[in-house]
């Protein structure tokens, strides 16, 4: 797997490559063979996913300002952590509402109109999630959610402490303005497979190459909160 594309902020390993003697393909009862390019295109997109998480589990710093993705100095950071609920939402929703756009006054009213409608969470705060958007009616108006219908939680294992992140924190994020910035080489955007001739006629060998990059670019577009 290759992976190279500008300077991202982080990259995976050389190309890989299997060898395959004259046996195991003429013996390849099981299919192996056939399977091998389906599961080098499945590899990198498990390799695409890691790199994209990780840049925002590990609170990657962006290039443009050395700051890290989710800080205090961009407004998108709680100042502590807080469980799932119509005000810790909304106290997220209101910080990415008053993003402004880039190099404008503090009195200025250059906001960018930003619309928080995901809600990402790790496994062990799936439940909480989807009782957030909970389609119930309240016994009385102050009890219910004005959030249930704008916001739609996914769950990313990925962002969980079995990933080495936080099974407590949770993110707000706009689909229109998302804090990942992903590239491919042109004319590879899918992964490449092909056989290696060499000088041995009994041995074949697959390579399988991913470009791929993927860099935090955004911070205006997503919040977090440590959770509790």
């Amino acid at each position: 797997r290759s992976v190279s594309v500008g300077k991202p902020q982080k990259s995976m390993g050389p190309e890989r490559r299997i060898p395959l003697t004259f046996e195991a393909v003429i013996n390849d009862d099981m299919g192996a063979f056939t399977r091998i390019p389906r599961e080098f295109a499945i590899a990198s997109r498990v390799m695409e996913a890691g790199m994209v998480w990780g840049l925002i589990r590990s609170n990657a710093t962006l290039k443009s300002d050395g700051t890290a993705l989710f800080h205090g100095d961009h407004g998108n950071l709680a100042g502590s952590g807080g469980a799932i609920s119509v005000t810790t939402v909304g106290a997220a929703r209101k910080a990415m509402w008053e993003q402004k756009a880039y190099g404008a006054a503090a009195s200025s009213d250059d906001f960018l109109q930003i619309v928080p409608d995901r809600l990402l969470v790790a496994p062990a705060k799936e439940v909480a999630a989807q009782q957030f958007v909970a389609d119930v009616t309240p016994a009385k108006i102050s009890d219910s959610n004005p959030f249930r219908n704008s916001i739609t939680p996914y769950t990313v294992p990925h962002l969980g402490a079995a990933a080495g992140g936080s099974d407590n924190a949770w993110y707000l994020v706009s689909s229109d303005l998302p804090p990942i910035s992903v590239a491919y080489l042109e004319g590879y955007e899918a992964p490449t497979v092909r056989t290696i001739e060499g000088m041995n006629p009994d041995v074949v060998k697959m390579n399988a190459r991913h470009i791929f990059g993927a860099a935090a670019s955004e911070f205006r577009g997503a919040y977090k909160n440590a959770g509790a």
